[in-house]
Protein backbone atom coordinates (compact mmCIF):
# COMPACT_ATOMS: atom_id res chain seq x y z
CA UNK A 1 0.00 0.00 0.00
CA UNK A 2 0.76 3.72 -0.21
CA UNK A 3 2.80 5.35 3.07
CA UNK A 4 0.95 7.62 4.82
CA UNK A 5 2.85 10.56 3.53
CA UNK A 6 1.58 10.06 -0.07
CA UNK A 7 -1.83 9.66 1.41
CA UNK A 8 -2.17 12.76 2.94
CA UNK A 9 -0.77 14.74 -0.28
CA UNK A 10 -3.17 12.95 -2.28
CA UNK A 11 -6.12 14.45 0.40
CA UNK A 12 -3.98 17.91 0.42
CA UNK A 13 -4.40 17.73 -3.97
CA UNK A 14 -8.05 16.33 -3.79
CA UNK A 15 -9.31 19.10 -1.15
CA UNK A 16 -7.13 21.81 -3.18
CA UNK A 17 -8.73 20.46 -6.69
CA UNK A 18 -12.34 20.51 -5.02
CA UNK A 19 -12.11 23.84 -4.02
CA UNK A 20 -11.11 25.14 -7.70
CA UNK A 21 -14.46 23.23 -8.83
CA UNK A 22 -16.37 24.96 -6.32
CA UNK A 23 -14.97 28.44 -7.56
CA UNK A 24 -14.79 27.47 -11.06
CA UNK A 25 -19.24 26.73 -10.46
CA UNK A 26 -19.48 29.97 -8.14
CA UNK A 27 -18.23 32.29 -11.28
CA UNK A 28 -20.49 29.94 -13.49
CA UNK A 29 -23.56 30.75 -11.68
CA UNK A 30 -22.62 34.35 -11.24
CA UNK A 31 -21.69 34.68 -15.40
CA UNK A 32 -24.79 33.02 -15.71
CA UNK A 33 -27.03 35.51 -13.91
CA UNK A 34 -24.83 38.62 -15.81
CA UNK A 35 -25.69 37.27 -18.59
CA UNK A 36 -29.61 36.75 -18.29
CA UNK A 37 -29.97 40.28 -16.72
CA UNK A 38 -30.45 41.73 -20.44
CA UNK A 39 -33.02 38.42 -21.10
CA UNK A 40 -35.07 39.32 -17.77
CA UNK A 41 -35.43 43.04 -19.17
CA UNK A 42 -36.97 41.70 -22.30
CA UNK A 43 -39.08 39.01 -20.72
CA UNK A 44 -40.63 42.28 -18.82
CA UNK A 45 -41.01 44.37 -21.57
CA UNK A 46 -42.92 41.68 -23.29
CA UNK A 47 -45.28 40.97 -20.73
CA UNK A 48 -45.87 44.27 -19.96
CA UNK A 49 -46.75 45.05 -23.63
CA UNK A 50 -49.07 42.08 -23.76
CA UNK A 51 -51.09 44.15 -20.91
CA UNK A 52 -50.97 47.42 -22.67
CA UNK A 53 -51.22 46.35 -26.06
CA UNK A 54 -54.83 46.27 -26.62
CA UNK A 55 -55.42 49.26 -25.22
CA UNK A 56 -52.45 50.88 -27.24
CA UNK A 57 -54.08 49.95 -30.46
CA UNK A 58 -57.71 50.65 -29.51
CA UNK A 59 -55.89 54.10 -28.84
CA UNK A 60 -53.75 54.65 -31.39
CA UNK A 61 -56.09 55.42 -34.59
CA UNK A 62 -58.29 57.93 -32.91
CA UNK A 63 -54.75 59.44 -31.44
CA UNK A 64 -53.55 59.83 -34.74
CA UNK A 65 -56.73 61.10 -36.10
CA UNK A 66 -56.89 63.67 -33.75
CA UNK A 67 -53.17 64.89 -34.48
CA UNK A 68 -53.81 64.80 -37.64
CA UNK A 69 -56.29 67.28 -37.74
CA UNK A 70 -55.04 69.17 -35.15
CA UNK A 71 -51.71 69.49 -37.46
CA UNK A 72 -54.20 70.86 -39.92
CA UNK A 73 -55.08 67.67 -41.81
CA UNK A 74 -56.73 67.89 -45.49
CA UNK A 75 -59.36 69.88 -46.32
CA UNK A 76 -63.09 67.66 -47.24
CA UNK A 77 -63.28 66.88 -51.17
CA UNK A 78 -66.46 69.08 -51.73
CA UNK A 79 -63.93 72.24 -50.19
CA UNK A 80 -66.48 72.49 -47.48
CA UNK A 81 -67.52 70.51 -44.10
CA UNK A 82 -68.71 67.22 -44.00
CA UNK A 83 -72.20 67.03 -42.25
CA UNK A 84 -72.41 64.80 -38.90
CA UNK A 85 -73.79 61.79 -40.79
CA UNK A 86 -70.67 61.65 -42.83
CA UNK A 87 -69.02 62.14 -40.25
CA UNK A 88 -70.34 59.52 -37.85
CA UNK A 89 -70.44 57.33 -41.07
CA UNK A 90 -66.79 57.54 -41.84
CA UNK A 91 -65.76 56.78 -38.15
CA UNK A 92 -67.98 54.09 -37.85
CA UNK A 93 -65.59 51.38 -39.10
CA UNK A 94 -62.95 52.74 -36.67
CA UNK A 95 -65.46 52.55 -34.18
CA UNK A 96 -65.95 48.43 -34.97
CA UNK A 97 -62.73 47.64 -35.21
CA UNK A 98 -62.20 48.75 -31.62
CA UNK A 99 -64.61 47.06 -30.40
CA UNK A 100 -63.91 43.70 -31.95
CA UNK A 101 -60.24 44.41 -30.56
CA UNK A 102 -61.42 44.94 -27.24
CA UNK A 103 -63.77 41.82 -27.18
CA UNK A 104 -60.97 39.63 -28.57
CA UNK A 105 -58.87 41.01 -25.79
CA UNK A 106 -61.25 40.39 -23.21
CA UNK A 107 -61.95 37.01 -24.70
CA UNK A 108 -58.03 36.32 -24.29
CA UNK A 109 -57.65 37.52 -20.81
CA UNK A 110 -60.53 35.14 -19.46
CA UNK A 111 -58.89 32.14 -21.63
CA UNK A 112 -55.69 32.86 -19.79
CA UNK A 113 -57.17 32.95 -16.25
CA UNK A 114 -59.38 29.83 -17.18
CA UNK A 115 -58.28 27.74 -14.33
CA UNK A 116 -56.56 23.87 -14.83
CA UNK A 117 -58.99 20.95 -14.59
CA UNK A 118 -58.63 18.86 -11.66
CA UNK A 119 -56.23 15.28 -12.48
CA UNK A 120 -57.90 12.19 -13.27
CA UNK A 121 -60.80 14.42 -13.78
CA UNK A 122 -62.07 15.11 -17.79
Amino acid sequence: MFPQEELNQLARRKALLQARIALCRIECRVAAAELARPIVLIDRGVEIWRKISPFAKLFAVPAGLLLGRALGGRPSPGGGRRGKLATIASLLPLVLRGAKLFVAARAALAETKKPAPAPGRT
